[in-house]
């Protein structure tokens, strides 16, 4: 155990500068008999679906060394492997096993198959049976591998970064600890300021030292989109020609998906800010806000600017969309800072408290609320 912790500060200082660098891991597909309810053995007795992991254990020395187990957030588990380094640079160095778990619901780890998110199915998606999913997975394998006096260490990065945390505090007799990079556990239930995101997104646009007019401009630009909704057919097109738009906006209502599909680019460029070339959620340069940024100023007239450093986040370095089709890049839900998928739509709206929406003050986009009655409306 000492020589587990005896590299703790490096570790954490590797987990904020080896972020999600994209590389081929070697890893085994593996699916465990999971339990559908932990929690009411009346609903579904001792019925299992099959939960997906990932395992590595090519640098594991077997016995009491450790395993690093990554919570898997809100998508196919593959993605969150493929693009996280970090577990892989440190394995070899604590000789630990790897692991990385599916989240119920979400890529091949269905509990119902095609209809895990009908009405009567989609209740079992919840927190409390992520979190016993993982510790009855962990103390599963270690059985399976004879590694019953293996330390496991929980690993996890944004939601995942939650489980990770909340699975250290749940189970401690299962994890002697957590990561959690990123994890928004306080804003997450509800404590705390809920208009952070989008200022601390203002911010690090704010801090590009090469383009101090970088956020000026944006809100020019902004500023361009609502003069030129207010004129009509003639400055939609103008819009929508800007934007190489798919299907050009046929009405001044349409305005309002433009916007939060611009709020959406340049948010998510700046998670995904990393000092190299990453394709986690779009194939980006190095340090994509700065390019972002750099486009944007770099226009002689603030809309095209706006234009061509949001379309960076969907288009990427390849540059192969011929169009922008705003409905298919962003699908408009419960998670003011996007949603992905059914499943995140479905858990924002039942337990996990996100982020307001944008009010133009404390922040450089439009003034765009999402406040928790507006959620409430939500349609899932």
């Amino acid at each position: 155990m000492a020589r587990l912790f005896q590299a703790t500060i490096p570790v954490l200082l590797a987990l904020y500068s080896l972020p999600f660098a994209m590389a081929d891991y070697p890893y085994k597909t593996m699916y465990f008999d999971q339990t559908i309810d932990h929690f009411n053995f009346k609903s579904h007795g001792n019925q299992t679906f099959k939960q997906r992991y990932l395992i590595t254990e090519d640098y594991w020395k077997g016995g009491s060394y450790p395993i690093f187990v990554y919570t898997g957030n809100e998508a196919d588990i593959t993605l969150f492997l493929q693009n996280t380094g970090f577990l892989y640079d440190i394995a070899p160095q604590f000789g630990a096993l790897v692991i990385f778990a599916e989240h119920r619901y979400y890529g091949e780890s269905l509990p119902f198959g095609n209809q895990s998110y009908t009405a009567g199915n989609v209740g079992l998606l919840a927190i409390e049976q992520v979190l016993a999913d993982y510790a009855t997975l962990i103390q599963g394998v270690k059985k399976q591998l004879k590694a019953d006096n293996a330390p496991v260490v929980a690993f996890g990065g944004s939601y995942g970064g939650m489980l990770s945390a909340y699975l250290r505090f749940k189970y401690p007799n299962v994890v002697v600890g957590a990561i959690s990079s990123g994890g928004p556990i306080i804003s997450a239930a509800g404590i705390g300021s809920q208009t952070y995101y989008f200022e601390d997104v203002t911010k690090i646009f704010n801090s590009v030292e090469a383009s101090p007019r970088c956020v000026p401009t944006i809100k020019q630009g902004f500023a361009k989109i609502s003069e030129l909704a207010m004129q009509g057919r003639a400055g939609l097109d103008q819009i929508s020609n800007a934007f190489r738009l798919c299907n050009p906006l046929q009405t001044q209502s349409q305005v309002h998906h433009l916007l939060l599909w611009i709020r959406n680019s340049l948010a998510t460029l700046t998670t995904v800010n990393y000092p190299y070339p990453a394709a986690f959620e779009g194939n980006l340069p190095a340090w994509p806000v700065n390019v972002s940024c750099a486009m944007i100023t770099n226009s002689s007239d603030p809309l095209q600017g706006l234009a061509d450093g949001s379309i960076l986040f969907y288009n990427g370095t390849h540059g192969s969309l011929k169009c922008i089709d705003i409905y298919g890049e962003l699908m408009e839900c419960s998670d003011a800072t996007g949603c992905g998928s059914q499943g995140w739509d479905y858990q924002v709206c039942t337990e996990v408290t996100r982020p307001a929406g944008t009010n133009g003050v404390t922040d450089m986009f439009p003034s765009l609320p999402f406040t928790e009655k507006m959620r409430e409306r939500t349609i899932v």
